[in-house]
C-alpha cells in the first residue's frame, strides 16, 4: 500500500514540476527605472540580447530550485496535503520569476526597438501580476505563455 501511495503522490508532484517548468517571464511593477545619471547604457541589440537570455537562463534555474525544493519538504499524503504542496510549490515560482522580470527590464532597450521590449514587459508584468493575485491559476494555465512567445521572436529565445 505505502508503494502505491507513493507512486500517486510522487505522480502528482511530477505532473506539478512538468506544469511548472515550462513558466516563463520578466517583469514587477514596483520597479522603478534607475536615475538618469545612473541609467543603464544603450545595448546593442546582440548584447541585449545576450545579456537578456543570460538573464532568463538564470532565472528559470532559480524558478526550477524553488519548486523542487518546495516538492522534496513535502510528502503529501491526502488530497488536501497534495493540493497544498502543489499550491506552495506554484507560490516559489513566483519569486523567481519576478526577479527575471526586474532583471530584465533593468536592460536598456536597444536603440529602435523600445517599443517592441516594452510591448513583451508589459505582458511579463500583466501576466506576473494576475500569478501574484491568484497562484492557483499556475497550476492549470501558463500566463507568461504569450509574453515568452513575443520575447522568443525578438530573439530572447531563453525567455520563452
Amino acid at each position: 500500500m505505502h508503494s502505491t501511495k507513493m507512486r500517486i503522490v510522487g505522480g502528482a508532484c511530477l505532473s506539478l514540476a512538468l506544469l511548472l517548468l515550462p513558466l516563463q517571464g520578466c517583469a514587477d511593477n514596483s520597479a522603478s527605472p534607475p536615475p538618469a545619471s545612473q541609467a543603464a547604457p544603450v545595448l546593442s541589440k546582440p548584447q541585449y540580447l545576450h545579456q537578456g537570455n543570460a538573464i532568463c537562463q538564470e532565472g528559470f534555474k532559480r524558478k526550477d530550485r524553488a519548486v523542487t525544493r518546495v516538492l522534496e519538504k513535502s510528502s503529501p499524503s491526502s488530497s488536501p496535503e497534495r493540493e497544498a504542496a502543489q499550491l506552495a510549490a506554484a507560490q516559489a515560482v513566483i519569486g523567481p520569476i519576478r526577479r527575471m522580470i526586474v532583471e530584465l527590464s533593468e536592460l536598456e532597450s536597444p536603440a529602435g526597438d523600445e517599443a517592441q521590449v516594452q510591448r513583451f514587459l508589459g505582458k511579463f508584468k500583466s501576466a506576473l501580476v494576475q500569478a501574484e493575485a491568484n497562484p492557483e491559476s499556475l497550476l492549470t494555465g501558463n500566463p507568461f505563455l504569450q509574453a515568452g512567445e513575443d520575447a522568443s521572436v525578438y530573439g530572447l529565445k531563453a525567455c520563452a
